[in-house]
């Protein structure tokens, strides 16, 4: 018996990168960057074929470039002609490395989405349907208008709602544009938005056909949101490497992480223990001006079992001088904190904020908490807790079901979950949509 560790590395003596657009436009001229790496022993050649392609269009661009031993090359490919409007094109790297008489072969290869040019404008009602509804769209007079859709979603009742939204089906009109993910915030809002629909099919005690799929995509989502953890225990706003991170962003995704460990979802404790530390630490590097995001900090480490109340006490204290987010992250974290009573005096002040029109105030919020959409539900889910029977949930709830579909990443989640709360709480009778 015994015990050995050892480390291995695996690495290709000659592979390809290519650098692409994350998007391209109707008519742009593109440059596709092609990084060649020789970790060879010997000086060599590569003849590269750069393919672009789509049904019905095709190009091909060809190019050599020496590369000396143990380094790498840069060249770059240019488009002659605009893009053309197609759905998407797809970039096809083939490479061909002669060193003395060795010759290795690499390949690389992506698909870049074509927006057409202009600006998007789009219209959107929603209701309970019946043998008189009637729901008006309408887009902006005096434009030239093209390439245009009508998508009619129909759902039996609001429990499928929350699965499908949950479960991230996207619109055909969101397919169209090619909406990606691409923050650690928008990831966990969609954990949320998972953990809390989860919760709803367990309250409503039906076998969801949907229920195990559902389980697995917040398990993959909290998997994700694990893997992008920087060293210093905190998240960076997009969780690119090297990205340094961010105190609000990193609070989103601990209290995320939270909701996925409530349901029974692992969450491996070191990536927890050094979020919280990464937490505490910038809870104490945040200044007493800063309110908003001290509020933040103080519901996810609520939420894991650290929350200060003396600073929970101080807040509620200056709730007159709170923005919109810190009044609703204080009375989360006060209620996670068991002192429903004063969670009660901030969400009171909170409802003045949402109107039945134009949803929940964003005046004052710093730019992180200015999307509506997100700052409506997050008042929902305080107004649900704090005061279910009150005018302004309902008028929260209707707002958000009225601007269905949520178009918005990382504020699609939060409302999913507001509205997978609603449900579960109130028990709707089948045939509302």
């Amino acid at each position: 018996f015994g015990e050995a560790t050892a480390s291995l590395i695996s690495r290709a003596p000659f592979f390809v990168e290519m650098r692409t657009p994350r998007t391209l436009t109707e008519g742009d001229r593109p440059v596709v960057l092609a990084r060649v790496h020789n970790l060879t022993e010997q000086d060599g050649e590569a003849e590269l074929r750069l393919r672009i392609l789509n049904e019905g269009f095709e190009q091909t661009l060809p190019m050599q470039v020496a590369v000396e031993a143990g380094s790498q090359a840069e060249v770059s490919f240019g488009f002659d002609a605009g893009v053309p409007l197609i759905d998407s094109l797809r970039f096809e790297l083939e490479a061909i490395g002669r060193f003395g008489e060795t010759e290795l072969l690499a390949s690389a290869a992506d698909e870049v989405v074509v927006r057409p040019w202009g600006m998007e404008v789009a219209d959107f009602a929603s209701g309970v349907l019946s043998s008189e509804s009637v729901f008006e769209l309408s887009l902006p007079a005096g434009a030239d208008y093209r390439d245009r859709i009508l998508e009619l979603s129909f759902g039996s009742d609001l429990a499928d709602l929350v699965v499908d939204a949950a479960m991230d089906r996207a619109s055909l009109y969101e397919l169209r544009q090619k909406r990606i993910v691409s923050t650690q915030v928008a990831t966990a809002s969609r954990l949320v938005g998972a953990t809390r629909a989860l919760a709803m099919l367990e309250s409503l005690g039906n076998a969801h056909p949907q229920a195990q799929a559902l389980r697995e995509r917040a398990e993959s989502l909290t998997v994700a949101l694990i893997a992008r953890q920087n060293e210093d225990g905190g998240w960076s706003w997009s969780g690119g490497d090297g990205q340094q991170s961010e105190p609000e962003t990193s609070a989103r995704v601990m209290q995320a992480l939270a909701a996925a460990r409530t349901l029974g979802i692992p969450v491996a404790a070191q990536a927890a223990d050094r979020g919280t530390q990464y937490l505490l630490a910038s809870f104490q590097a945040a200044s007493q001006r800063e309110n908003e995001r001290k509020a933040v900090l103080l519901y996810a480490l609520a939420l894991h079992g650290r929350g200060d109340f003396g600073t929970a006490n101080r807040l509620h204290r200056l709730r007159n001088e709170l923005s919109p987010a810190a009044l609703a992250y204080t009375a989360l974290a006060l209620l996670e904190m068991d002192r429903r009573p004063m969670a009660v005096e901030i969400a009171e002040l909170l409802a003045t904020k949402v109107d039945g029109q134009q949803g929940a105030s964003v005046v004052a919020n710093r730019a992180f908490h200015r999307s509506r959409l997100e700052m409506t539900a997050l008042a929902a889910l305080v107004l649900q807790e704090a005061m279910p029977r009150s005018e302004a949930t309902r008028q929260a709830m209707d707002w958000l079901l009225d601007h269905r579909p949520w178009f918005e990443d990382r504020g699609r989640g939060i409302a999913t979950a507001a509205v997978a709360n609603w449900v579960a709480a109130s028990q709707p009778e089948p045939g509302d949509v």
